[in-house]
C-alpha cells in the first residue's frame, strides 16, 4: 500500500512539473504543505447502475492538486486530467471559489463499486494527505430472466409456474392469485419453493383457472410478470346401465358426456365399434341428431352378445383424460317347462355336486349354464353358489361346493340351440 501511494505522489509531481502555473507557484505549496488539509471528505454512496455517482473533496487552501484513488490501487484522475481506463465515463468538475474536487462516474456499472477516496500532493511524504474511504455500492433493478408461461393443467393433477429474476442486491418475489391476492406458502392449495422462484398449485379445480403475478423487488426498482392457468376437466359419463333381455330382442345404451369435453365411443373387449358400423345390421353406434349423444344399439341379440360394453371419452390432452364407463346386457332365459329329457339328479345337503355337458356337434362352441330358477347365466365367480369350472371349448361343469336345502331346480345346459335340462332334487343326510 505504501509503495502505491508513493508512486501516487511521484505521478502527481509529473502532472504538476507538466503544468506551468502550478510549478511556477510550488514555493508556495511548499510552505503551506503543512497546514493544508481537507474539512470535507468523500461519502458513501449507493448508485442504481445507469445513473451517475459523484464524490466531492474541499481543501483549505486553493489550488490543490487532489489524485482519485479507487480501492487504493487505481489513480482515476490527477487535477484535472483523467488518467482512468473508462475515461469516457469519468469526469472531474473543480470549483475555484469554494475548493471543491469532483470526481463524475457516468453509466455506473457493477464493476464500479468499490472504495474511492482523494489525496493532496505535498513534497514530502510525511506530508501527504488522503482521505478516508468513501464506499460506491452499485444496485442494479431487476430484470426477468424467465417469465411465468401459461399452463394447461388437468383437473385433479398440479400445475407450476417458474418466475426468475436478475439483480443486484437478488430480488425477492411475491406470487398473487387470481384475485391479486397475495397467495401465502402456508396456504396448503399453494406451494412457494424458499428462493420464491417456483408456485405450485394442488389438486386442480375448474375455480383456480385464471391469472397469476410473479412480482420481483430489490432496493432498485421492481418488475412483474403474469401467466394464465387453463384447467382441463376430464369427460364425465352418463352412469352405466344393466339391461336384461332374452335372445332375439333388441337393445340400446346411450353414452353421454355429462360433464367437461370429450368424445365419445363405444368399445367391446377392447375393440372400437366404429359409429355407422354395423355386424349384419345388428349392431349399430350413431349420434342423435338432437342430444350429440351416442347410441349403441344392438338388435336380435344373440349369446355372444351378453357381457360389458364399454363408453369411452377422450379430452383434449388425450390419454390422459380419458374416461371410461361400463354397461352390462345380461341374457334372461325364459321358463323351461321340464320335458321327458330332462335328467333327475339328486345330491345330499352340504355334499360337493357336479353336472357336466358336452357339445357333440362337430365345430360346436362351447356350453353355456342357466340357472332357471332366478333366469341368469351362471359364471365362472367362485364366490357364488354354484359356478362353471374346468370349461373348455366344447365343454362346461356346473359345480356347487356344498348342496344347500334350497338349492332344487332345473339347470339347463345350452350347446348351440340344442338343451339339456337337470332337475336337482336335495334330501339330508
Amino acid at each position: 500500500m505504501e509503495h502505491q501511494l508513493l508512486f501516487t505522489q511521484l505521478l502527481i509531481l509529473l502532472v504538476i512539473c507538466s503544468l506551468p502555473l502550478l510549478c511556477a507557484q510550488d514555493e508556495h505549496h511548499t510552505e503551506n504543505a503543512a497546514k493544508q488539509h481537507l474539512y470535507v471528505e468523500p461519502r458513501d454512496v449507493t448508485v442504481v447502475a445507469g445513473q451517475t455517482a459523484t464524490f466531492a473533496c474541499f481543501a483549505t487552501i486553493k489550488p490543490v492538486t487532489l489524485t482519485w484513488v479507487k480501492d487504493y490501487v487505481y489513480a482515476l484522475a490527477i487535477d484535472r486530467f483523467v488518467v482512468a481506463p473508462e475515461q469516457s465515463r469519468v469526469s472531474v468538475s473543480v470549483n475555484e471559489t469554494s475548493g471543491s474536487y469532483e470526481l463524475h462516474i457516468s453509466e455506473v456499472q457493477q464493476a464500479d463499486a468499490g472504495r474511492y477516496h482523494c489525496e493532496l500532493a505535498a513534497n514530502l511524504p510525511s506530508e501527504h494527505i488522503a482521505s478516508e474511504p468513501a464506499q460506491m455500492s452499485v444496485i442494479v433493478p431487476p430484470t426477468f430472466a424467465v417469465k411465468p408461461q401459461d399452463f394447461e393443467g388437468i383437473e385433479g393433477q398440479v400445475a407450476m409456474f417458474r418466475c426468475v429474476a436478475d439483480g443486484h442486491p437478488k430480488p425477492l418475489y411475491t406470487w398473487f392469485d387470481t384475485n391479486d391476492i397475495i397467495i401465502d406458502p402456508a396456504n396448503s392449495k399453494y406451494g412457494v419453493s424458499p428462493g420464491g422462484e417456483y408456485l405450485t398449485i394442488y389438486e386442480l379445480v375448474e375455480q383456480d383457472a385464471g391469472s397469476y403475478r410473479c412480482l420481483a423487488v430489490n432496493d432498485a426498482g421492481r418488475i412483474e410478470a403474469g401467466a394464465k392457468l387453463s384447467v382441463i376437466v376430464p369427460p364425465r359419463l352418463n352412469s352405466g346401465r344393466t339391461e336384461t333381455r332374452e335372445h332375439g330382442q333388441d337393445v340400446t345404451f346411450v353414452c353421454e358426456v355429462v360433464r367437461g369435453e370429450g368424445r365419445p365411443s363405444w368399445w367391446r373387449k377392447d375393440r372400437l365399434v366404429e359409429e355407422g358400423h354395423s355386424d349384419g345390421q345388428r349392431i349399430l353406434v350413431e349420434s342423435h341428431p338432437d342430444t350429440g349423444n351416442l347410441h349403441l344399439t344392438i338388435s336380435k341379440i344373440q349369446k355372444g352378445d351378453e357381457g360389458v360394453w364399454t363408453c369411452a371419452a377422450y379430452g383434449r390432452k388425450g390419454p390422459d383424460t380419458v374416461t371410461t364407463q361400463e354397461h352390462h346386457l345380461t341374457i334372461k332365459v325364459r321358463p323351461i317347462v321340464l320335458q321327458p329329457s330332462t335328467q333327475l339328479v339328486t345330491a345330499r345337503v352340504g355334499e360337493k355336486l357336479s353336472m357336466s355337458c358336452q357339445n357333440i356337434r362337430p365345430g360346436g362352441g362351447q356350453p353355456s349354464w342357466y340357472d332357471t330358477r332366478h333366469g341368469v347365466v351362471v359364471g365362472e365367480d367362485r364366490s357364488k353358489r354354484f359356478y362353471v369350472l374346468n370349461s373348455s371349448a366344447s365343454s362346461s361343469e356346473l359345480t356347487a361346493k356344498e348342496v344347500s336345502a334350497d338349492d332344487q331346480g332345473i339347470f339347463c345346459c345350452v350347446t348351440d340351440g340344442d338343451m339339456n335340462c337337470f332337475m336337482l332334487l336335495t334330501f339330508l343326510k
